[in-house]
Protein backbone atom coordinates (compact mmCIF):
# COMPACT_ATOMS: atom_id res chain seq x y z
CA UNK A 1 0.00 0.00 0.00
CA UNK A 2 1.37 3.47 -0.84
CA UNK A 3 2.76 5.42 2.13
CA UNK A 4 0.28 8.28 1.72
CA UNK A 5 -2.74 5.98 1.55
CA UNK A 6 -1.56 3.98 4.57
CA UNK A 7 -1.28 7.12 6.69
CA UNK A 8 -4.73 8.32 5.60
CA UNK A 9 -6.17 4.91 6.48
CA UNK A 10 -4.56 5.08 9.93
CA UNK A 11 -6.16 8.45 10.58
CA UNK A 12 -9.54 7.14 9.51
CA UNK A 13 -9.23 3.83 11.39
CA UNK A 14 -8.30 5.35 14.73
CA UNK A 15 -11.13 7.85 14.58
CA UNK A 16 -13.59 5.05 13.80
CA UNK A 17 -12.13 2.90 16.60
CA UNK A 18 -12.55 5.59 19.27
CA UNK A 19 -16.08 6.44 18.12
CA UNK A 20 -16.99 2.75 18.02
CA UNK A 21 -15.67 2.25 21.55
CA UNK A 22 -17.65 5.20 22.83
CA UNK A 23 -20.96 4.24 21.24
CA UNK A 24 -20.52 0.57 22.14
CA UNK A 25 -20.35 1.70 25.75
CA UNK A 26 -23.45 3.90 25.67
CA UNK A 27 -25.74 1.67 23.58
CA UNK A 28 -28.06 -0.68 25.44
CA UNK A 29 -27.91 -4.34 24.48
CA UNK A 30 -24.32 -4.28 23.19
CA UNK A 31 -21.86 -6.62 24.88
CA UNK A 32 -19.05 -4.23 25.77
CA UNK A 33 -17.24 -6.98 27.70
CA UNK A 34 -16.20 -8.57 24.41
CA UNK A 35 -12.56 -7.63 23.96
CA UNK A 36 -12.62 -8.20 20.20
CA UNK A 37 -13.41 -4.57 19.42
CA UNK A 38 -10.46 -3.54 21.59
CA UNK A 39 -7.67 -5.96 20.75
CA UNK A 40 -8.15 -7.46 17.29
CA UNK A 41 -6.21 -4.96 15.24
CA UNK A 42 -2.59 -3.89 14.90
CA UNK A 43 -3.04 -0.59 13.09
CA UNK A 44 -0.33 1.89 14.02
CA UNK A 45 -1.27 5.30 15.31
CA UNK A 46 -1.07 8.08 12.71
CA UNK A 47 1.83 10.48 13.13
CA UNK A 48 1.51 13.99 14.51
CA UNK A 49 1.95 15.77 11.18
CA UNK A 50 0.43 18.69 9.32
CA UNK A 51 -1.53 17.95 6.17
CA UNK A 52 1.13 19.78 4.16
CA UNK A 53 3.70 17.20 5.32
CA UNK A 54 1.88 14.51 3.33
CA UNK A 55 1.41 14.09 -0.41
CA UNK A 56 0.31 11.19 -2.64
CA UNK A 57 3.73 10.68 -4.27
CA UNK A 58 5.74 10.48 -1.06
CA UNK A 59 8.04 7.46 -0.71
CA UNK A 60 8.73 7.72 3.03
CA UNK A 61 6.98 9.33 5.97
CA UNK A 62 8.64 12.41 7.49
CA UNK A 63 9.80 12.42 11.10
CA UNK A 64 6.91 13.05 13.48
CA UNK A 65 6.67 16.67 14.61
CA UNK A 66 7.13 17.63 18.24
CA UNK A 67 4.52 20.08 19.48
CA UNK A 68 1.32 21.36 17.97
CA UNK A 69 0.15 20.51 14.47
CA UNK A 70 -3.19 20.34 12.71
CA UNK A 71 -3.38 16.80 14.08
CA UNK A 72 -2.46 17.66 17.68
CA UNK A 73 -5.92 17.32 19.23
CA UNK A 74 -6.55 14.03 17.44
CA UNK A 75 -3.03 12.84 18.25
CA UNK A 76 -3.65 13.40 21.96
CA UNK A 77 -6.84 11.34 21.73
CA UNK A 78 -5.02 8.58 19.86
CA UNK A 79 -2.21 8.50 22.44
CA UNK A 80 -4.80 8.19 25.20
CA UNK A 81 -6.87 5.65 23.28
CA UNK A 82 -3.83 3.48 22.64
CA UNK A 83 -2.88 3.57 26.33
CA UNK A 84 -6.41 2.71 27.49
CA UNK A 85 -6.54 -0.09 24.92
CA UNK A 86 -3.33 -1.61 26.30
CA UNK A 87 -4.57 -1.09 29.84
CA UNK A 88 -7.75 -3.01 29.00
CA UNK A 89 -6.12 -5.86 27.12
CA UNK A 90 -2.94 -6.52 29.11
CA UNK A 91 -2.47 -7.90 32.61
CA UNK A 92 -1.00 -4.90 34.45
CA UNK A 93 -0.13 -4.87 38.13
CA UNK A 94 -1.29 -1.82 40.05
CA UNK A 95 2.27 -0.54 40.27
CA UNK A 96 2.61 -0.91 36.49
CA UNK A 97 -0.61 1.05 36.03
CA UNK A 98 0.60 3.89 38.24
CA UNK A 99 3.95 4.02 36.43
CA UNK A 100 2.20 3.85 33.06
CA UNK A 101 -0.17 6.70 33.91
CA UNK A 102 2.69 8.90 35.11
CA UNK A 103 4.61 8.12 31.93
CA UNK A 104 1.55 8.95 29.81
CA UNK A 105 1.21 12.27 31.65
CA UNK A 106 4.88 13.07 31.05
CA UNK A 107 4.64 12.14 27.37
CA UNK A 108 1.52 14.23 26.76
CA UNK A 109 3.01 17.17 28.65
CA UNK A 110 6.28 17.11 26.71
CA UNK A 111 4.77 16.45 23.29
CA UNK A 112 1.68 18.66 23.45
CA UNK A 113 0.62 20.47 26.64
CA UNK A 114 3.84 22.46 27.05
CA UNK A 115 3.22 24.02 23.62
CA UNK A 116 -0.44 24.93 24.19
CA UNK A 117 -1.54 28.57 24.27
CA UNK A 118 -4.56 28.97 26.55
CA UNK A 119 -5.84 31.93 24.52
CA UNK A 120 -6.43 29.67 21.50
CA UNK A 121 -9.64 27.64 21.99
CA UNK A 122 -8.56 24.36 20.38
CA UNK A 123 -5.25 24.38 22.25
CA UNK A 124 -7.07 25.11 25.50
CA UNK A 125 -9.39 22.14 24.88
CA UNK A 126 -6.35 19.98 24.12
CA UNK A 127 -4.70 20.93 27.40
CA UNK A 128 -7.97 20.32 29.26
CA UNK A 129 -8.26 16.87 27.67
CA UNK A 130 -4.79 15.97 28.93
CA UNK A 131 -5.53 17.16 32.48
CA UNK A 132 -8.90 15.44 32.75
CA UNK A 133 -7.45 12.20 31.36
CA UNK A 134 -4.70 12.09 33.98
CA UNK A 135 -7.16 12.88 36.80
CA UNK A 136 -9.59 10.28 35.50
CA UNK A 137 -7.03 7.51 35.16
CA UNK A 138 -5.57 8.39 38.57
CA UNK A 139 -9.03 8.24 40.11
CA UNK A 140 -9.47 4.69 38.90
CA UNK A 141 -5.98 3.22 39.13
CA UNK A 142 -3.66 5.24 41.38
CA UNK A 143 -5.28 5.01 44.80
CA UNK A 144 -5.35 1.29 45.52
CA UNK A 145 -8.83 0.68 44.10
CA UNK A 146 -8.28 -2.76 42.65
CA UNK A 147 -11.20 -4.72 44.03
CA UNK A 148 -14.11 -4.14 46.35
CA UNK A 149 -12.64 -6.69 48.76
CA UNK A 150 -9.67 -4.52 49.66
CA UNK A 151 -9.87 -2.05 52.51
CA UNK A 152 -9.61 1.55 51.40
CA UNK A 153 -7.78 3.64 53.95
CA UNK A 154 -8.90 7.06 55.11
CA UNK A 155 -5.82 8.52 53.43
CA UNK A 156 -6.82 6.92 50.14
CA UNK A 157 -10.35 8.29 50.42
CA UNK A 158 -8.94 11.77 51.00
CA UNK A 159 -6.77 11.41 47.89
CA UNK A 160 -9.70 10.11 45.87
CA UNK A 161 -11.91 13.00 47.02
CA UNK A 162 -9.21 15.53 46.08
CA UNK A 163 -8.63 13.95 42.66
CA UNK A 164 -12.36 13.75 41.90
CA UNK A 165 -12.83 17.38 42.94
CA UNK A 166 -9.96 18.47 40.67
CA UNK A 167 -11.56 16.53 37.83
CA UNK A 168 -14.93 18.22 38.36
CA UNK A 169 -13.27 21.65 38.60
CA UNK A 170 -11.41 21.14 35.32
CA UNK A 171 -14.45 19.85 33.46
CA UNK A 172 -16.77 22.54 34.81
CA UNK A 173 -14.26 25.27 33.95
CA UNK A 174 -14.29 24.05 30.35
CA UNK A 175 -18.08 23.91 30.23
CA UNK A 176 -18.43 27.44 31.63
CA UNK A 177 -15.85 29.10 29.36
CA UNK A 178 -17.58 30.94 26.47
CA UNK A 179 -14.37 30.62 24.45
CA UNK A 180 -14.95 26.86 24.30
CA UNK A 181 -18.61 26.90 23.28
CA UNK A 182 -17.80 25.54 19.83
CA UNK A 183 -16.20 22.50 21.50
CA UNK A 184 -19.05 21.86 23.91
CA UNK A 185 -19.84 18.66 22.00
CA UNK A 186 -16.53 17.23 23.20
CA UNK A 187 -16.61 18.40 26.83
CA UNK A 188 -20.19 17.16 27.06
CA UNK A 189 -19.66 13.83 25.32
CA UNK A 190 -16.73 12.83 27.53
CA UNK A 191 -17.80 14.44 30.82
CA UNK A 192 -16.69 12.14 33.66
CA UNK A 193 -19.85 11.97 35.77
CA UNK A 194 -18.50 9.13 37.91
CA UNK A 195 -16.28 11.71 39.64
CA UNK A 196 -19.43 12.93 41.39
CA UNK A 197 -19.61 9.82 43.53
CA UNK A 198 -16.49 10.25 45.72
CA UNK A 199 -17.22 13.98 46.10
CA UNK A 200 -20.79 13.32 47.23
CA UNK A 201 -19.55 10.46 49.40
CA UNK A 202 -17.23 12.90 51.16
CA UNK A 203 -20.11 15.33 51.68
CA UNK A 204 -22.35 12.55 53.00
CA UNK A 205 -19.99 10.70 55.33
CA UNK A 206 -16.60 12.38 55.81
CA UNK A 207 -15.35 15.30 57.89
CA UNK A 208 -14.49 18.15 55.53
CA UNK A 209 -13.33 21.63 56.36
CA UNK A 210 -15.68 24.46 55.44
CA UNK A 211 -13.68 25.51 52.37
CA UNK A 212 -13.62 22.01 50.87
CA UNK A 213 -17.30 21.45 51.63
CA UNK A 214 -18.34 24.74 50.02
CA UNK A 215 -16.24 24.06 46.94
CA UNK A 216 -17.55 20.50 46.68
CA UNK A 217 -21.20 21.62 46.72
CA UNK A 218 -20.39 24.29 44.13
CA UNK A 219 -18.80 21.78 41.74
CA UNK A 220 -21.57 19.21 42.23
CA UNK A 221 -24.16 21.89 41.45
CA UNK A 222 -22.29 22.86 38.28
CA UNK A 223 -22.00 19.22 37.25
CA UNK A 224 -25.78 18.80 37.41
CA UNK A 225 -26.27 22.10 35.60
CA UNK A 226 -24.09 20.98 32.70
CA UNK A 227 -25.47 17.41 32.70
CA UNK A 228 -29.26 17.71 33.11
CA UNK A 229 -29.72 14.13 31.92
CA UNK A 230 -28.49 13.08 35.37
CA UNK A 231 -31.77 14.55 36.64
CA UNK A 232 -34.04 13.56 33.78
CA UNK A 233 -32.99 9.90 33.78
CA UNK A 234 -32.39 9.96 30.02
CA UNK A 235 -29.43 7.60 30.18
CA UNK A 236 -28.62 4.02 29.32
CA UNK A 237 -28.98 1.23 31.89
CA UNK A 238 -25.44 1.53 33.24
CA UNK A 239 -25.68 5.27 33.77
CA UNK A 240 -29.22 5.03 35.17
CA UNK A 241 -27.71 2.90 37.92
CA UNK A 242 -25.11 5.59 38.53
CA UNK A 243 -27.74 8.37 38.44
CA UNK A 244 -29.98 6.59 40.94
CA UNK A 245 -27.06 6.02 43.31
CA UNK A 246 -26.07 9.67 43.04
CA UNK A 247 -29.60 10.77 43.93
CA UNK A 248 -29.44 8.76 47.13
CA UNK A 249 -26.05 10.19 48.06
CA UNK A 250 -27.30 13.73 47.40
CA UNK A 251 -30.22 13.07 49.76
CA UNK A 252 -27.89 11.77 52.47
CA UNK A 253 -25.35 14.57 52.00
CA UNK A 254 -27.87 17.42 52.07
CA UNK A 255 -29.77 15.92 55.00
CA UNK A 256 -26.49 15.70 56.90
CA UNK A 257 -25.66 19.32 56.13
CA UNK A 258 -29.07 20.56 57.27
CA UNK A 259 -28.87 18.55 60.48
CA UNK A 260 -25.74 20.51 61.46
CA UNK A 261 -27.28 23.92 60.82
CA UNK A 262 -29.52 26.09 62.92
CA UNK A 263 -32.98 26.66 61.49
CA UNK A 264 -32.39 30.41 61.41
CA UNK A 265 -29.18 30.07 59.38
CA UNK A 266 -30.14 27.11 57.19
CA UNK A 267 -28.59 27.09 53.73
CA UNK A 268 -30.77 27.46 50.66
CA UNK A 269 -30.77 24.16 48.75
CA UNK A 270 -29.08 24.18 45.33
CA UNK A 271 -31.48 24.03 42.39
CA UNK A 272 -30.72 20.39 41.63
CA UNK A 273 -31.59 19.39 45.21
CA UNK A 274 -34.96 21.10 44.80
CA UNK A 275 -35.60 19.10 41.66
CA UNK A 276 -34.52 15.82 43.22
CA UNK A 277 -36.76 16.37 46.23
CA UNK A 278 -39.81 16.02 43.98
CA UNK A 279 -38.86 12.57 42.71
CA UNK A 280 -41.29 9.93 43.96
CA UNK A 281 -38.62 7.20 44.01
CA UNK A 282 -36.01 9.12 45.99
CA UNK A 283 -36.07 8.21 49.70
CA UNK A 284 -36.13 11.85 50.77
CA UNK A 285 -36.03 12.60 54.46
CA UNK A 286 -38.53 15.33 55.37
CA UNK A 287 -35.59 17.03 57.07
CA UNK A 288 -33.95 17.42 53.66
CA UNK A 289 -35.28 20.95 53.47
CA UNK A 290 -35.71 21.55 57.17
CA UNK A 291 -39.46 21.12 56.89
CA UNK A 292 -41.95 18.78 58.50
CA UNK A 293 -44.20 18.84 55.45
CA UNK A 294 -43.80 17.30 52.01
CA UNK A 295 -40.68 18.18 49.99
CA UNK A 296 -40.72 21.41 48.03
CA UNK A 297 -42.39 21.35 44.66
CA UNK A 298 -40.09 22.31 41.82
CA UNK A 299 -41.26 25.33 39.86
CA UNK A 300 -41.12 25.66 36.09
CA UNK A 301 -38.18 28.07 36.14
CA UNK A 302 -35.95 25.54 37.88
CA UNK A 303 -36.95 22.82 35.45
CA UNK A 304 -36.27 25.12 32.53
CA UNK A 305 -32.83 26.08 33.87
CA UNK A 306 -31.87 22.41 33.81
CA UNK A 307 -33.43 21.76 30.42
CA UNK A 308 -36.25 19.65 31.87
CA UNK A 309 -39.73 20.05 30.44
CA UNK A 310 -41.23 17.87 33.13
CA UNK A 311 -40.09 15.84 36.07
CA UNK A 312 -39.40 12.19 35.34
CA UNK A 313 -41.74 9.56 36.65
CA UNK A 314 -40.68 6.77 38.95
CA UNK A 315 -39.48 4.42 36.21
CA UNK A 316 -37.50 7.16 34.50
CA UNK A 317 -35.00 7.57 37.30
CA UNK A 318 -35.08 4.18 38.94
CA UNK A 319 -32.96 1.21 37.93
CA UNK A 320 -34.40 -2.24 38.34
CA UNK A 321 -30.91 -3.58 38.92
CA UNK A 322 -30.29 -1.35 41.93
CA UNK A 323 -33.08 -1.01 44.47
CA UNK A 324 -30.96 -0.92 47.62
CA UNK A 325 -30.33 2.33 49.41
CA UNK A 326 -26.86 3.65 50.10
CA UNK A 327 -27.45 4.18 53.76
CA UNK A 328 -23.95 3.89 55.16
CA UNK A 329 -20.34 4.66 54.35
CA UNK A 330 -19.11 1.15 53.53
CA UNK A 331 -22.13 0.22 51.43
CA UNK A 332 -21.92 3.42 49.40
CA UNK A 333 -18.18 3.03 48.85
CA UNK A 334 -18.47 -0.61 47.78
CA UNK A 335 -21.23 0.31 45.35
CA UNK A 336 -19.04 3.01 43.79
CA UNK A 337 -16.17 0.53 43.36
CA UNK A 338 -18.54 -1.85 41.59
CA UNK A 339 -19.54 0.92 39.19
CA UNK A 340 -16.00 2.13 38.68
CA UNK A 341 -14.68 -1.35 37.93
CA UNK A 342 -17.00 -1.44 34.91
CA UNK A 343 -14.80 -0.65 31.90
CA UNK A 344 -17.74 0.95 30.10
CA UNK A 345 -17.33 4.01 32.31
CA UNK A 346 -13.71 4.44 31.22
CA UNK A 347 -14.27 5.99 27.84
CA UNK A 348 -12.23 8.50 25.88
Amino acid sequence: MPIFRAEMCRRLWWQIHLLNRHFTNICDGVDNTDSAHITLFDTKRPLNLNDADLHPDMMVLPIERQGLTEMAFCSVRYEIGDFVRRLSSENWSQQDKVIGIHQLEKTLEEKFASYCDGSIPLQRVTRCLIKTTVYRLSLIHCHGLLTIHEDTTTENKVQIFATALLLLQTQNASCSNPMLDRYRWHTKLFYCTEALFPVLHGLAFDSLDETDETEAWKQVSLAYQYNPELLSGKSNVLHKDLCTSLLKLVSTAWSRRRSRENTSTASIPPDFVDIMSSYPTLPVNTELHGSSIAPWQTDASLQESFGLEQLPNATAIDSSSNQHSLADDNQAWEHWLNLLNNDALLDF
